[in-house]
């Protein structure tokens, strides 16, 4: 009884919310000289996570190019919006919590072109509603998505909108830049990422440990660990400095891009280095039924910025050594 209360109040609340978005986008028609001529409302939705939203901005620029007198939407979760409210390509970030919202508002018929980055069968967990996709690739799934490239290259087929092999950008403005600047973080610094939001795709506490002791034992460099929960104790060495759940998405993106390198399992943060250019050394092993895949796109697929360690296990099996020599490499 619990459970329906709730999916109906949820529910309830993604139809209002939506209502206040049809509004919004009433106003952009009316006030942003959307309809008039040649000039149509354009949306584009990929609402959740880091990871997947960074790896898909060159979709954005694609988009652009596609439409370059459109009023482009990006439709997000409102804890991901900053990742590209400073695009210059991009006009307006909305603000969507749920994919039934969404859905709801496509309906309405406010946009004129719309594009779903989400595969077949994507719904929100809490309303249950299931709703078909009717453009992009269909055979698109959670179970074989990686057989077919990497993030930027599904993402694009599940829009049906093709582009190029490239590495993302983010845009960090300077109020952000100088905020991280006043900071003082020792440099030359290395940033660490150790725990992903899916436990399996993570390296042992253990190991990140000893590779930070090395890092410190034999280079005149500083560890700053960054992402929600911390791996290492800053205790051991006060050149070990913990950014865990203290930064925004912005203010990661700019410790990443200052930073001389970045080691860190597979996940969001390590698309945040990519779209930044900083040089990546990337754990990675099986996840779910996926062995020998490629989530990045660019310098960090063609390995001109990242050396990506694949083990055949478990990332969690990873050798120390495996990762030491790929990170003293950089650093000699």
């Amino acid at each position: 009884m619990l459970h329906y209360i709730i999916k109906c109040g949820h529910i309830v609340c993604c139809v209002l919310r939506a209502l206040c978005g049809a509004i919004f986008l009433t106003g952009i028609r009316i006030f942003c000289g959307v309809g008039r001529g040649k000039r149509r409302l354009t949306g584009m939705v990929l609402l959740e996570h880091m990871g997947d939203i960074v790896a898909s901005e060159p979709i954005l620029r694609s988009l652009r190019r596609r439409h370059p007198r459109d009023y482009l939407v990006w439709a997000t979760q409102r804890s991901y919006g900053d990742l590209i409210r400073h695009h210059p390509e991009l006009d307006r970030v909305l603000s969507v919590q749920c994919y039934t919202e969404w859905r709801i508002l496509q309906r309405l018929g406010l946009f004129d072109d719309s594009y779903d980055l989400h595969f077949e069968g994507y719904h929100c967990p809490v309303c249950g509603i299931y709703f078909g996709k009717k453009m992009g690739d269909r055979s698109l799934n959670f179970k074989n998505y990686y057989d077919r490239g990497n993030l930027l290259r599904v993402f694009s087929d599940s829009a049906g909108l093709p582009v190029e092999n490239v590495s993302p950008r983010i845009y960090i403005p300077e109020v952000v830049a100088a905020k991280v600047a006043s900071w003082d973080i020792p440099a030359p610094y290395i940033v660490i990422h150790g725990r992903a939001r899916q436990a399996q795709r993570g390296w042992q506490d253990g190991k990140w440990m000893l590779l930070a002791q090395r890092i410190l034992q034999k280079n005149n460099y500083s560890v700053v660990e960054i992402g929600l929960e911390p791996v290492l104790s800053n205790q051991a060495d006060p050149r070990i400095l913990s950014y865990c759940a203290r930064t925004s998405l912005l203010e990661m993106a700019e410790i990443i891009r200052e930073s001389r390198l970045f080691v860190g399992v597979e996940s969001g943060p390590a698309h945040l280095a990519n779209a930044v250019g900083t040089f990546g050394v990337i754990i990675t092993g099986k996840y779910f039924g996926f062995s020998d895949y490629l989530p990045y796109s660019g310098a960090y697929a063609d390995g001109s910025n990242a050396r990506i360690l694949r083990h055949e296990g478990p990332a969690a099996e990873t050798d120390l050594e495996v990762v030491w020599n790929a990170v003293s490499e950089k650093l000699i």
